[in-house]
């Protein structure tokens, strides 16, 4: 109980100190003062292999940009949380040059590697976890493989912009914020991004947790799926502009979802299936429930502090919505894959005054 009111507290400090700045006092405006900075803020969520998704509408918008720009180029803070955060670690991660080394179509690309490696077990996997009931139901080894050949030894103290991304540390019960702007001042609070990621994306019987050793070498730490805690990372991302940027800013924000059940044909869980369910009637949708159930509370708040009232909308979410077959985590065969990349080409048709917003706000340079 007291870590539900410690939450609660938390999080009502953070819409009140988003508030005072969206609706600052009028008795404390300066009419003669600059204007102020405007924030742009790039989220994405948590979904495992429908992370596809975010990354198809990423490509699609970076194609648009002028000037051979990356999405990089474009905002002053990246989050991402699970597969979100497999992303911004992807988008902001350097080259030689101090570059982003990846573009958004070169993250679609390997999405499907991914999929085709990653969320693929052997007969011997299956049998010893007992298709994830009484252990993790991939093995972590070629998750990390590819983490290592695209990241290599970058640090997140390396990227180009940037970067928030949640884990949730379980010996120590709490969920850490990875912040790339304190890992440049902190060697404790450096780590490697191929850990990061693995340690974001550590969702509970998927893939065993993480362990993550930080830029001193000195701590060991364990961590499972950051969506156990922001699944949508836009409201931390908000808050931490104001711990990088002060309090006098404006903020433009794009979150783009993996999914969502909510307004679909198909039930995610219907009230037959778990009216007398104990652990294993609930144990295959609780995880995806509650990722879900995140996303929505922080999208009510998000909508409600920067768009509710106002004449110019300044947060914009991109969500699609998923029959309950194609909301799995983990089902990466090519025709589910297909079916996902439908829905994102859909979600741009759909979205496309908002995305031509977006584009041309991102097209004019920050200050």
């Amino acid at each position: 109980m007291i870590h539900i009111f410690s939450f609660v507290k938390k999080r009502l400090l953070s819409l009140v100190l988003i508030c005072a700045i969206i609706y600052p006092l009028p008795l404390l405006a300066n009419p003669s003062a600059p204007p102020r900075k405007v924030v742009r803020i790039l989220s994405i969520d948590g979904g495992g292999i429908r992370g596809i998704i975010p990354a198809l509408v990423l490509k699609h918008i970076e194609s648009r940009l002028l000037c051979g720009r990356r999405i990089a180029d474009c905002f002053d803070i990246i989050a991402g949380t699970s597969t979100g955060g497999l992303i911004a670690i992807m988008l902001t991660a350097p080259n030689e040059d101090k570059r982003p080394k990846y573009s958004a179509h070169e993250i679609v690309d390997i999405y499907e590697e991914l999929g085709q490696q990653v969320f693929f077990s052997s007969l011997g996997q299956l049998i010893k976890s007992g298709n994830g009931w009484w252990g993790a139901k991939y093995s972590a080894h070629d998750l990390e493989e590819i983490l290592a050949s695209y990241l290599g030894d970058m640090c997140l103290k390396d990227v180009v912009t940037n970067v928030i991304v949640p884990a949730y540390e379980i010996e120590l019960d709490k969920t850490f914020f990875f912040k790339s702007s304190r890992a440049k001042k902190e060697p404790a609070q450096d780590c490697l991004l191929r850990d990061l990621a693995r340690a974001t994306s550590a969702a509970p019987t998927y893939f065993s947790p993480a362990s993550l050793i930080d830029g001193t070498g000195n701590r060991k730490l364990t961590f499972i799926d950051g969506g156990i805690g922001a699944n949508n990372p836009s409201l931390s991302a908000a808050v931490y502009a104001m711990e990088i940027f002060g309090m006098d800013i404006d903020f433009f924000v794009v979150s783009i979802g993996t999914g969502t059940n909510y307004g679909a044909a198909t039930n995610n869980i219907s009230r037959e299936d778990v009216e007398s369910s104990g652990i294993i009637g609930w144990a295959p949708k609780i995880i995806s429930t509650l990722m879900h159930a995140v996303d929505d509370i922080t999208n009510y708040e998000m909508w409600y502090v920067f768009n509710h009232n106002k004449q110019k909308h300044c947060y914009f979410r991109l969500q699609p919505i998923l029959e309950s077959e194609y909301t799995y985590l983990d089902k990466a065969d090519p025709e589910n894959l297909q079916v996902l990349k439908k829905v994102a080409d859909r979600m741009i048709k759909e979205n496309e005054e908002v995305i031509n917003e977006i584009v041309r706000t991102l097209n004019i340079r920050n200050p």
